[in-house]
């Protein structure tokens, strides 16, 4: 994909109304644009097959061109048309064009905080969970990183902090009481490696100071006995 192909797919997706129009961004698929260049279809090809990833991901009015125009490029091929993952709400745009519908397995929102594997309902759960166990596998869910907030003082001095404490002390007012002048004081703590990990852009940063440190401390040492030395040198005529 050019740099100009993904400057627009970037532009479609962050105007895309669903989160799975992201799955673009990953690299690995090839794209089918509209004339307008405001929709395109993502998909793979393997051997006679061609599959997208859903339906035309743009504007709505596009969709049903792109859908021909990608069906008219497998036949030229001598492909084999798949829409893989078309919600329930799109297959109208899929019904004049003579393919076959078919169901492939189920999506589910699971309430997890009350979520168990308790009772015989639940048994084929249950013993699918402990194979897994066996052969090492971990089912962890993940929190969501909260924003990375950064301390900025100098370009060598970029450290990932938290917010500790705000305080706001109002000093001075206008006639209609109205606050004009007030101090801010915050509390921060640097976070490092431990907090964030080190394959994170906070535990990276953090990595980069000390390092950044290490040097300056090694520089320093290195010039306080150059100093000692020359100091220590007389020379006599």
């Amino acid at each position: 994909m050019s740099p100009e192909e993904e400057e627009c797919v970037r532009g479609i997706v962050a105007r895309a109304p669903h989160t799975r129009a992201n799955l673009a961004l990953l690299g690995d698929k090839t794209f089918l644009f509209s004339q307008s260049r405001e929709s395109f279809l993502m998909f793979g090809v393997t051997g006679r097959t061609w599959v997208t990833m859903g339906p035309p991901v743009g504007r709505e009015d596009e969709a049903q061109e792109l859908i021909w125009q990608f069906r008219e490029t497998c036949d030229r091929h001598c492909g084999r048309p798949v829409f893989y993952g078309v919600p329930q709400d799109r297959l109208h745009l899929f019904w004049d064009t003579g393919l076959s519908l078919l169901k492939i397995g189920e999506e589910a929102i699971v309430d997890l905080p009350s979520f168990h594997l308790n009772g015989a309902s639940r048994q084929g759960l249950r013993y699918k969970k402990n194979n897994l166990e066996k052969n090492g596998c971990i089912f962890e869910v993940i929190p969501p990183e909260a924003p990375l907030t950064l301390f900025v003082w100098g370009v060598k001095r970029i450290l990932p902090v938290r917010l500790t404490e705000l305080g706001i002390t109002e000093e001075a007012y206008d006639p209609s009481l109205n606050p004009v002048r007030a101090k801010v004081s915050l509390g921060l703590r640097v976070l490092n490696y431990h907090d964030l990990g080190l394959a994170s852009v906070g535990g990276t940063l953090f990595m980069a100071h000390q390092i950044a440190k290490e040097v300056m401390a090694t520089i320093g040492s290195v010039g306080n006995i150059a100093g000692s030395v020359s100091a220590g040198i007389n020379i006599g005529g």
